[in-house]
């Protein structure tokens, strides 16, 4: 599967033609909700439910263990600090609700459900298989090997027994170079200054957030969605799925026809972040338009809403707005972190004037 990569400060990149068979359609076509103009549905009260991350759950509660060596496959969790921010935080998730895909959740940058690209992140976990801190015996203090004025930190959780929640954590500060290829660091609990491989550190903190994603605005499951309402200028149009019953605008559909309507709607995919500096404006803007949404204010372009059939998930709406000429910008939730391209939006709403 091709991945989509930006690093900071480079153009937003083309998402690849093998990578669109992600969705296994073509995004020249229109999503055809069979037919149907603008219906009388009434629109559906939306349940949006707070992720909590359980990796900041694991860091309070669980034990620290500054002697256990990392082994790839019993990693539960990463957290990575610098300073006060967050900057990488991902933990393993499973839920009744959830594919298997999507039982790692990725909570910091972004909140904004993201689908986490297991591929890449198991790459992650394997460049630092063997992780252990090895005590340093050149008496070097906090304040000598610059593990006191350290801003990094790095939690790693762990299961030692093919569980799938964690037993312990490894938290440690990262301190100054020893120059012979390691770093001094400090693990919470701990007055031992030990090292660690500088290769294994640089890997985590190079970590670039965007390329651990999967490059689609969300991956909703089909089967844990009992109905969808698609929006526009004030239009909308619905689809329903229960009891082994399918509609689409109100009307009757076979199973294959509602499957291949809702796998379109998957059919933007990410051309790149919002720059740095914007994604704090772009929310607030996307506020006030939900905020102005009965005064007919705003840029939005599309809202796709899926509504959850069961209270253990949250609902998810999708409001694609303009950004400029060529791109849009992607709210889901409320959350703006990402850009799509706007000649892809636009061909999945000609739906609409059917």
């Amino acid at each position: 599967m091709a991945v989509t990569k930006r690093r900071k400060g480079a153009a937003f990149p083309v998402v690849s033609a093998a990578a669109r068979l992600i969705a296994g359609v073509s995004f020249t076509a229109a999503l055809a909700l069979s037919g149907c103009g603008e219906t009388e549905h009434q629109r559906k009260e939306l349940n949006i439910v707070e992720h909590t991350s359980l990796m900041e759950k694991w860091k309070d509660e669980l034990p620290a263990d500054g002697t256990v060596e990392v082994a790839s496959a019993s990693v539960r969790g990463l957290s990575l600090e610098r300073g006060e921010e967050e900057i990488f935080t991902v933990a393993y998730e499973p839920g009744e609700y959830k594919p298997s895909y999507d039982y790692w959740e990725l909570d910091a940058p972004y909140s904004s459900m993201t689908t986490v690209n297991t591929e890449t992140l198991y790459e992650l976990f394997g460049q630092i298989d063997g992780l252990a801190l090895t005590p340093d015996t050149s008496g070097k203090t906090a304040e000598e090997s610059g593990v006191a004025d350290s801003d990094r930190s790095v939690a790693i959780a762990l299961d030692s027994t093919g569980d799938e929640t964690p037993e312990t954590v490894l938290r440690f500060t990262v301190g100054d170079s020893d120059n012979k290829g390691n770093y001094y660091v400090q693990a919470e609990g701990s007055e031992q200054i030990s090292l660690v491989p500088s290769g294994a550190v640089d890997v985590l903190f190079e970590v670039e957030p965007y390329d651990y994603i999967l490059k689609l605005p969300v991956l909703v499951d089909i089967t844990s969605v009992s109905d969808v309402e698609v929006e526009k200028d004030g239009k909308l149009y619905t689809m329903s799925a229960g009891d082994g019953e399918y509609r689409i605008n109100g009307r009757k559909a076979e199973e294959e026809e509602y499957n291949t309507a809702y796998q379109k709607l998957m059919g933007v995919f990410l051309a790149g972040e919002i720059p740095d500096g914007e994604q704090d404006k772009e929310q607030s803007e996307r506020k006030s338009e939900r905020q102005g949404k009965e005064s007919g204010s705003g840029d939005e372009i599309l809202t796709i809403r899926f509504f959850r059939n069961t209270a253990d998930a949250s609902d998810v709406e999708v409001i694609y707005s303009t950004y400029d000429d060529r791109y849009a910008s992607v709210s889901v939730n409320g959350e703006s972190y990402f850009l799509a391209e706007m000649e892809e939006v636009e061909a999945l709403y000609e739906l609409s004037a059917r």
